[in-house]
Order: C-alpha cells, then sequence, then structure tokens
C-alpha cells in the first residue's frame, strides 16, 4: 500500500530507512537536508508500507516555474531493495504528476548509485556533476518530458 506520508507518526521509520541507506547510497551529511524536506510543506511525500511497516518513502514537488516537478528522495529499506518496491513507489508518484495538466517534464536528481534505475520509466540524463552531493556521490540530472494529450 501507498499512502500519504504522515510526520506525526511516520518520521521515525523513514529517518531510520534513510540511516539503513547511509553511507552506500548517501553521504551522511545528507541527513540534516532529508530532515529539512520532510519538514516543509511545499511537497507531497508517501511511503510504501505492508503489515504496518514502512518499506520505503519518496515524493514530489512542483518546480517555482509550475511547469516542472520533481522527485526527491526516494530512498528503499535496504532489505527491499531489487524487490518492486521503488518501481511500484516510482509508478504511483509518476501516475499522479501525469495528471497535473500543467507539468511538462519531470526530474529526479540522483547519484550514480541510482541513475540507471530511473532509465526504465523513461527518464534521460541532461547533466553530470561529479562530486555534487559529496566526494563519490555524482549528481546526474535526468528528465523525464511528458506527453500530453
Amino acid at each position: 500500500m501507498i499512502r500519504r506520508y504522515d510526520p506525526s507518526s511516520d518520521y521515525k521509520e523513514v529517518i531510520q530507512i534513510f540511516k539503513l541507506n547511509t553511507p552506500v547510497h548517501f553521504d551522511p551529511e545528507e541527513l540534516p537536508d532529508f530532515e529539512n524536506y520532510l519538514n516543509t510543506d511545499d511537497k507531497k511525500f508517501f511511503v510504501v508500507e505492508e503489515s504496518g511497516v514502512i518499506k520505503g518513502c519518496g515524493g514530489y514537488h512542483i518546480m517555482n516555474n509550475d511547469d516542472v516537478a520533481r522527485l526527491s528522495w526516494d530512498i528503499i529499506h535496504p532489505d527491499y531493495h531489487g524487490k518492486g518496491k521503488g518501481s511500484e513507489l516510482v509508478n504511483y508518484i509518476l501516475s499522479l504528476i501525469s495528471e497535473d495538466e500543467d507539468v511538462s517534464s519531470i526530474e529526479v536528481w540522483t547519484s550514480q548509485l541510482a541513475n540507471t534505475f530511473y532509465y526504465q520509466f523513461g527518464f534521460r540524463s541532461i547533466e553530470m556533476v561529479k562530486d555534487y552531493w559529496a566526494v563519490g556521490f555524482d549528481l546526474y540530472r535526468m528528465q523525464l518530458e511528458l506527453k500530453k494529450v
């Protein structure tokens, strides 16, 4: 089940999932950025939950120009990597974004550790910056153009 993130009940578990993915997928110095993101109101954030246990989280927000959405902090518990939870979450978020008539493209800013994951959804790399997130964590800025009918 995918549901809306509830800061009062999900915060600790979501932070723990981040920490379990550190330092392999995130630099420990990114934790304050993630905590700050969780405390902002201008985002839509979700959790993947099964039997009352959160298996992952992720969301999106609309950029200032209002026609670009950006995926944000898609994180899956390490025990569930490669088991379809990330794909389930991203497909859910992409379907929500595609319902917004004003959004023409979707971006994701990820690293070399996850960029190939996003290719399966049609994203393409548009920029790479070495050591952007931290030493050894390169930025892969990726984009998906939405086809409006």
